[in-house]
């Protein structure tokens, strides 16, 4: 996935059509039309393309990185046996050679109970990456602003599945728990008012003196008495900002 082969994932294995569509019709924002492929050498049960697009028919196009159309949504389904932040590690991202490289480093938030990672293209767009469970979705977008809503509409569709597993609530307590802040920073945080999930970004520093991002997933509806002190005063603020928010 990673080096910009972003608008069509592992390209140069050409798809064919997919007689079971990985994008369901309740997905396609109107306006759109999805396109079911999947590469040739690929099991069907490890890994599925959906290509969407305005045009009722999907343009002609050579094997390469390019997208097959603009505005242009794809859709991936991945079954992963490593944690999110390990999948993200495994591609080559957010770490600090793809800094210390130049490359975006893309962003940790949490979507609905679920972590999101999203990165900004060279060409142009974004590509987010969706974990629940096992399954990691994979979402590009390339086209105008306007058409972004468009991606997002996709993207909620299935994180509202409620089969999709949540972030697990061991792992916020964990992470409550033995985590120490830096102290003298800006924290990043990602609140997801919804469900109480946020996303905690501080930043340590690479072995080349580059700052690099790390976060903390949590969960403010936690236990915060049995939180590191620090941890605690931000999921107790985070909480009370939610709840003016929702009020």
């Amino acid at each position: 996935m990673a080096g910009g082969a972003y608008y069509f994932m592992h390209s140069g294995k050409e798809p064919v059509a997919q007689s079971q569509p990985i994008v369901s019709a309740a997905a396609v924002p109107d306006g759109w039309y999805s396109h079911n492929l999947i590469p040739k050498d690929a099991a069907p049960e490890l890994l599925k393309y959906a290509v969407l697009t305005k045009h009722k028919d999907l343009p002609q196009r050579n094997p390469s990185d390019a997208p097959y159309d603009t505005p242009q949504i794809t859709v991936s389904k991945w079954n992963i046996s490593v944690s999110p932040e390990q999948k993200v590690q495994q591609e080559g991202l957010g770490t600090s050679d793809s800094i210390d490289a130049g490359m975006d480093a893309g962003r940790w938030s949490t979507y609905k109970g679920h972590k999101l990672f999203t990165i900004l293209l060279q060409e142009g767009g974004d590509a987010v990456l969706l974990f629940g469970g096992n399954t990691m979705y994979e979402f590009t977008f390339v086209g105008e602003s306007v058409d972004r809503v468009d991606l997002w509409k996709v993207i909620t569709y299935y994180a509202d599945d409620a089969a999709f597993p949540m972030i697990s609530r061991e792992e916020t307590r964990a992470s409550c728990k033995t985590h120490n802040l830096p102290s003298g920073q800006e924290y990043d945080i990602q609140i997801d008012p919804e469900t109480g999930y946020l996303a905690l970004g501080y930043f340590l520093t690479t072995s080349k003196g580059n700052p690099l991002e790390t976060y903390l997933f949590l969960n403010y509806n936690d236990d915060l008495s049995q939180c590191s002190s620090d941890v605690a005063g931000i999921l107790t603020s985070a909480k009370e900002g939610a709840n003016k928010m929702t009020q």
